[in-house]
């Protein structure tokens, strides 16, 4: 059957099943064996540079010979490559970071749910990844509320390292005092917002906490607690108070 081709596709559209079973494959082994591959990685540190030295070569915007193969060091100083390896050997961190992979398939949190709107003013700086490229921004901004869309000229997947003043410069800009005004009036608004951080430390600060003699008495200094899904833990925040009279 003769289909018209949509003249508003996108080429990062067109490509993402060539993708999905080129270029995730790291992906459904850190999100299905986690554990097998850490052990392997655990004290091989030619096997976890081989592993994150590959993304690099595949993901960033890096120049390429005649056969396609990538030039690393034309876009990374190679301490800076080793640094970012050897975060993962000496702390021993090789295991806990693909974790987060597999946390994502327990919790089918890969996508959002149908219809979900992201309210909150969203700066998006679109740099040319070459393997996972962003999406056209009337795409974006059915979920998205998108106040600024920048087409960044190079840079690819790790955008930080690789054109840290690109990024720098446009933070800056879509952050700038003029566009959020951070004035009291608006400041007390958001924080005080139901469900807030605020509302909640301000409604636990208020409630009564024994004190050690028996004595009932506003309690100042509170312990904050937030759980993470994810990790399946509980982190605590404390804030220190001085007692009321």
């Amino acid at each position: 059957m003769w289909r018209r081709k949509s003249p508003t596709r996108s080429p990062g559209l067109r490509s993402a099943p060539r993708l999905a079973k080129e270029e995730t494959g790291y992906s459904q082994e850190q999100g299905t064996r986690p554990q097998t591959l850490g052990v392997a990685m655990s004290d091989s540190p030619v096997g976890v540079a081989a592993w994150i030295l590959e993304k690099f070569g595949a993901w960033a915007d890096v120049p390429r010979d005649a056969h396609c193969r990538p030039d690393l060091w034309q876009a990374f100083d190679e301490d800076l490559l080793l640094t970012n390896i050897m975060l993962y050997l000496v702390e021993g961190s090789f295991v806990t970071s693909t974790w987060m992979y597999r946390g994502r398939v327990l919790e089918g949190s890969g996508n959002f749910p149908a219809g979900t709107r992201i309210a909150v003013p969203t700066g998006i700086a679109a740099f040319p990844d070459p393997v996972f490229p962003p999406p056209p921004r009337s795409q974006a901004e059915k979920t998205y509320d998108i106040v600024q869309w920048t087409e960044m000229p190079a840079g690819g997947h790790f955008a930080a390292l690789e054109q840290p003043d690109l990024l720098l410069a446009d933070m800056r800009r879509f952050s700038r005092p003029d566009r959020f005004p951070m004035t009291p009036r608006n400041a007390l608004s958001y924080f005080a917002r139901p469900g807030s951080s605020l509302r909640r430390w301000q409604q636990l600060r208020s409630t009564p906490a024994r004190r050690p003699g028996g004595s009932s008495r506003t309690c100042q200094r509170t312990a904050v607690s937030s759980t993470s899904r994810a990790r399946g833990s509980t982190m605590s925040i404390a804030v220190p108070g001085r007692p009321s009279s």
